[in-house]
């Protein structure tokens, strides 16, 4: 029996973690998110710290300003 990436993954943290957030864009829709998570309260935790954790090692310049052309996403 063969399981989806997404169980596979799962099933494979479920063995060596006590809690886990998978969060995972399919390449056919990248305005849809997959989440899976062995306990709700556990998963806002990781995902409150993980949001931490990225913004510290993120560096953003003050100088630099980004502009986002969202005409091309709606062309797809």
């Amino acid at each position: 029996m063969s399981l989806d990436p997404l169980e596979h993954a799962s099933a494979i943290l479920g063995e060596h973690m006590n809690n886990y957030v998978i969060v995972a864009v399919p390449p056919d829709a990248p305005r849809q998110a997959y989440v899976v998570y062995d306990s709700k309260f556990a998963a806002d935790g990781l995902l409150k710290h993980a949001t931490n954790v990225i913004n510290q090692e993120i560096e953003v310049d003050s100088e630099v300003e980004y502009v986002w052309d969202d005409e091309e996403d709606d062309e797809e």
